[in-house]
């Protein structure tokens, strides 16, 4: 599986295994399955969050329990596991809970469901109204009191993440040093997603400043919801309904016969092709994969040393 060697933090995957869902609409012993294929094809990067799994406001993440119960069944230095809170209201994408208070109860919970410290640690959503100084002091309480190794942010602007880092840099805090926004072959925008508080690669966050800056940038719903391959085989039906808003598009159409045409010349499966996409960037960008079948994670899996070239990049773009 190939790695990214990034200053300060060492080796990491460029495919981390997305749990969003265990234990709910996938269920536990699926769940689990997974997390042992990820791990035994050399991946150690596991995505979770306070919020996957949970139902009501303060309620129990089901991802993190299960996860928690995969980490009892491996030696714990192993794993790199990456937990998001500070996720809004449920019912209000636009109600925020940055605060301080709410962090913490955040921050105890995901240590507890997982039965661990966390590697790193995301605030799930940003809000502008929100105090870029209380954040970043609390943040940094969690490194200092070893709840978290490293903090970062999900669905921040890169303007916003070099305002924090500024503050925390003045004020000899920890730093941002992660960033999780959306970014896929697949094209979407926040409009066509329908969730103005997500972040997209293309429109405040540019690709060239992930470049520039070498911070990790982790790419969420990196396979477009298997957009490609359903459009190759004619089962555009079965994409849900959201699935389906999100990415069946005039663009994707046109791509995937780009997608066609360079699985069968290297002879991978189109899937190899979607998510390499993503790891054969300049940028120090990892896939968040993930299916709700294992045998689709299997084919995921299959070629995670695979590397498209410069000109092949552009071309799927063309």
């Amino acid at each position: 599986m190939k790695t990214i060697d990034v200053d300060g933090i060492g080796k990491l995957p460029r495919f981390a295994l997305g749990c969003d869902n265990f234990g709910s609409t996938i269920d536990e012993c699926v769940a689990l399955k997974e997390m042992e294929l990820y791990f035994a094809k050399g991946g150690s990067l596991f995505d979770t969050a306070r919020v996957y799994g949970q139902k009501v406001d303060d309620g129990p993440s089901t991802s993190e329990v299960v996860v928690g119960k995969f980490l009892k069944e491996i030696d714990r230095k192993d794993a790199i596991i990456l937990s998001k809170g500070g996720h809004p209201h449920l019912l209000d994408m636009h109600s925020h809970r940055l605060d301080s208070r709410s962090l913490m109860r955040d921050m105890e919970s995901t240590l507890s469901q997982l039965g661990s410290t966390v590697d790193i640690y995301l605030l799930h959503r940003d809000s502008k109204d929100s105090d870029i100084a209380e954040i970043m002091e609390t943040l940094d309480s969690f490194v200092k009191k070893g709840y978290t190794r490293y903090i970062g942010a999900s669905n921040w602007s890169t303007e916003r993440i070099e305002e924090a880092n500024r503050y925390s840099r003045s004020h000899n805090l920890a730093e941002f040093a992660f960033s999780e926004v959306q970014f896929s072959l697949a094209w979407t925008d926040r409009k066509t997603w329908g969730d103005d508080t997500i972040e997209v690669i293309g429109e405040t966050s540019p690709l060239e400043w992930y470049e520039k800056s070498g911070m990790p940038l982790l790419a969420f719903s990196s396979q477009g919801k298997g957009i490609f391959q359903k459009i190759l085989s004619r089962r555009e039906n079965e994409l849900s309904p959201k699935a389906r808003s999100r990415f069946l598009t005039e663009t994707n159409i046109k791509r995937s016969e780009r997608v066609k045409e360079l699985a069968l010349k290297h002879n991978v499966s189109v899937t190899t092709i979607v998510t390499s996409f993503i790891t054969s960037q300049k940028a120090n960008t990892i896939a968040i994969i993930g299916s709700s079948k294992l045998d689709q994670l299997e084919e995921v899996l299959e070629d995670t040393d695979f590397t498209l070239s410069d000109s092949e990049l552009a071309f799927l773009l063309s």
